[in-house]
């Protein structure tokens, strides 16, 4: 688990470091001591600290086996280092291989063909948009921006939003 906290705290400096100022490194937060069931495959972290795992795992257990959460391959873990238990049971049925934000939705990809959405499962294949607050998936991002989705597994997403 030492491991998966200096990865994340790699991830986190490396996304939140002001590279115009001078050798001054962010405040990381601390990820509890906690085990993932399976392979962490991607994280992705917020301007704000939040950090979203996701990977192969279905199950994470902390403070020595007396926490356990149940996060459906994603988990959200606040800047304090504590999960989002909201986030419980939601997530795909699937690997997750990669993750990417716009600030509003958390973009899913990987190997699956559904998201947990508010009302039941939603068919996805392979890529899926989920609400950054509750952990459920959009279901209008099917429909309006990706269609059926992909025939293969995906690797990589990358926002390419920009001004201009």
């Amino acid at each position: 688990m030492n491991r998966l906290r200096k990865i994340v705290a790699l991830f986190a400096m490396i996304a939140l470091f002001p590279w115009d100022a001078a050798l001054a490194l962010p405040d990381v937060p601390e990820v509890p001591n906690c085990d993932f069931n399976g392979d962490v495959r991607a994280i992705e972290v917020m301007p704000d600290g939040t950090i979203y795992v996701g990977g192969l795992f279905t199950t994470v257990t902390c403070d020595g086996g007396t926490t356990t959460f149940t996060p459906s391959r994603i988990a959200k873990i606040f800047p304090n280092g504590q999960f989002d238990t909201d986030w419980d049971n939601k997530g795909v049925d699937g690997p997750v291989l990669a993750l990417e934000t716009d600030g509003t939705r958390l973009y899913v990809g990987g190997a699956f063909s559904s998201a947990i959405g508010s009302s039941g499962n939603v068919g996805y294949n392979n890529i899926a948009a989920l609400e950054l607050g509750t952990g459920f998936a959009d279901p209008t991002f099917m429909e309006a921006d990706i269609g059926a989705g992909t025939n293969g597994p995906v690797y990589t997403i990358i926002n390419n939003t920009h001004d201009g």
